[in-house]
């Protein structure tokens, strides 16, 4: 990001990578001026304004696809997974679907961050749930990005 004299000399800006309930504690404990969630709060003590509305798909390599299925009992069931480190929506979501299909989750790896999550997949390790933009990142053929119907927390 290039500097800007208009900040002036003596500011820093700095980005760290939170989850939203640490995000959110921050921001009631003064630790944080502002902060991006991925999901609408209900906080009274802080001012919110939606940035937009994040779709997610299911990422999964080529090389651990199973073929189609309408249901999508017959994706979940076996694949090695990764996952954010939080037990955010999507985690519950598919840990909902899984559970509704009678599958079986093998969560291999869990990650503080999408880019960790994203390099695990492009390398062909586990699947895993990202925001659908990530689908401009991966190289073409890799990867197919999967649209479900749990997925839309």
């Amino acid at each position: 990001m290039p500097a800007s004299d208009s900040l002036g000399k003596n500011v820093t800006l700095a980005f760290e990578n939170l989850q939203n309930e640490d995000i959110l504690s921050s921001l009631k404990n003064g630790l944080l001026d502002f902060g991006v969630l991925s999901r609408a709060i209900d906080e009274p003590r802080i001012a919110s304004v939606p940035l937009g509305r994040l779709e997610f798909r299911l990422f999964i390599p080529e090389n651990l696809w199973k073929g189609d299925s309408k249901d999508g009992a017959s994706i979940l069931d076996g694949l090695p997974w990764a996952q954010l480190s939080n037990t955010g929506a999507i985690a519950r979501a598919l840990a909902a679907e899984a559970k509704r299909k009678r599958c079986r989750l093998k969560i291999r790896y869990r990650f503080s961050s999408y880019p960790q999550l994203a390099k695990a997949i492009m390398n062909g390790q586990v699947a895993g749930v990202m925001p659908a933009l990530a689908v401009a990142n991966m190289p073409p053929g890799t990867v197919r990005a999967l649209t479900l119907p749990f997925l839309s927390v």
